[in-house]
């Protein structure tokens, strides 16, 4: 298949990918309704709707580079999205029949799916590009994410006014890049990168043979997801029971700040890093730092308002951060195992986020929301400080990345 990497069609059928990440927090707005359908299961059976995909995710995110390297990263793709696709309005039939068991079953399908698809987005970009234009399209990358973030929301919102269920609908729209990938997008070529050392290659490679750099990052990204949490577990709480500042439907409004400044910061987010070089990092977390302290000492609406602009600064810059300096060193048999590892890590800090916080609040002694703010900025902000030794401060690391970045 003859491709030119910089037409548009090439680039929107990469990022349409992206674009199904933050479709399955989309459907949230579900929850009293599916309470209503389904009145004998328990208030946890409910929630695990939204959440019992974790498992899924975390374990077909670690088995996604294995995948890639033996049937190819194009088509696990295609799978990946025709997994979410599918599954994804499986409710439209499973509600009807009343059977939540398959219901449950449907969101560990669109987890397994989500789970192929978050390394694999971002190593097939890194796959086509390199240098600037890598880190240009990891940046689109992010503001894909984000930007599905607040497209699904309002879909799924506007499909709501019509019937509860038609709510699923927005899966569908996974078909649609499901044709866009499949027609413009080839198997990324896997020959040697110019700025990746010539060392002999592993189809398949197993996680023990990664890189410590690989692990490191993995569990700074564990430890960040952890404090950066709270601004969707703690922050309502603080913001609606404790502080009385807004009324519940005033957070998603403060979320989808966040969200349009995640947007932006992925955008700019090659600019940055040609003037952050390997500080970049620390500083992307230094701001969700200060971000939840804004939260914490928040005293009026718009303060919470400012305070998720600038989380979305941060955050629309830590991730893409990570995910540029790990394929940076990596080959393309390489790159998609290097990739699941850190987004692994990253699920895992999301799914021990309120155990981690129950535990800390029974050491304390407090386990309000404002305070589980406070120290999730501090764990933050101790991500910043290791991020910086690690990255900004290595002399090694900043030459290999200069010189990546010099290669245009």
């Amino acid at each position: 298949m003859s491709i030119n990497i910089h037409s548009k069609r090439f680039k929107t059928a990469l990022l349409s990918v992206s674009l199904l990440l933050s479709e399955a927090g989309a459907v949230s707005a579900t929850l009293p309704e599916l309470a209503k359908a389904f009145p004998r299961e328990s208030q946890t059976s409910i929630q695990s709707f939204m959440t019992i995909g974790a498992a899924a995710i975390i374990v077909c995110t670690l088995l996604a580079g294995g995948l890639a390297g033996k049937i190819g990263k194009r088509r696990l793709t295609l799978i990946g999205i025709t997994l979410i696709a599918v599954a994804g309005m499986g409710p439209l039939v499973f509600i009807p029949m009343g059977n939540f068991t398959a219901l449950l079953f449907s969101r560990l399908v669109v987890g397994a799916g989500m789970g192929l698809l978050q390394p694999l987005s971002s190593s097939v970009i890194a796959d086509f590009f390199h240098g600037r234009y890598r880190e240009n399209m990891l940046g689109w990358q992010s503001s894909a994410v984000g930007a599905g973030s607040v497209v699904w929301t309002l879909i799924v919102g506007a499909f709501m006014l019509w019937d509860w269920k038609a709510a699923f609908f927005v899966y569908a729209f996974g078909l649609v890049s499901l044709v866009l990938f499949a027609r413009y997008v080839p198997e990324p070529p896997k020959h040697a990168l110019p700025d990746a050392p010539e060392t002999p290659l592993v189809k398949a490679p197993r996680w023990y043979r990664l890189s410590a750099d690989v692990w490191i990052a993995a569990i700074l990204m564990l430890v960040f997801n952890i404090g950066f949490q709270t601004l969707f577990v703690a922050m309502p709480l603080a913001f609606v029971a404790e502080k009385h500042l807004i009324e519940p439907p005033a957070v998603s409004l403060i979320m989808t700040s966040f969200g349009v400044a995640s947007i932006a910061a992925g955008i700019v987010f090659g600019f940055v890093m040609r003037r952050l070089r390997n500080w970049t990092g620390a500083a992307a977390a230094g701001t969700v730092a200060v971000a939840l302290i804004l939260c914490a000492n928040a005293s009026s609406a718009p303060l919470g308002y400012a305070a998720a602009i600038v989380a979305g600064l941060g955050f629309g810059t830590f991730m893409p951060f990570f995910i540029t300096t790990t394929n940076n060193r990596a080959t393309p048999e390489t790159s998609a195992m290097a990739t699941a590892v850190l987004f692994t890590g990253a699920a895992i800090g999301t799914a021990v986020t309120p155990y981690y916080f129950e535990a800390f609040g029974s050491f304390i002694g407090d386990g309000s929301a404002t305070v589980q703010l406070i120290v999730g900025a501090a764990t933050v902000l101790v991500v910043a400080l290791l991020t910086g030794l690690r990255y900004g401060a290595s002399r090694h690391v900043a030459h290999t990345e200069i010189k990546t970045l010099e290669q245009v």
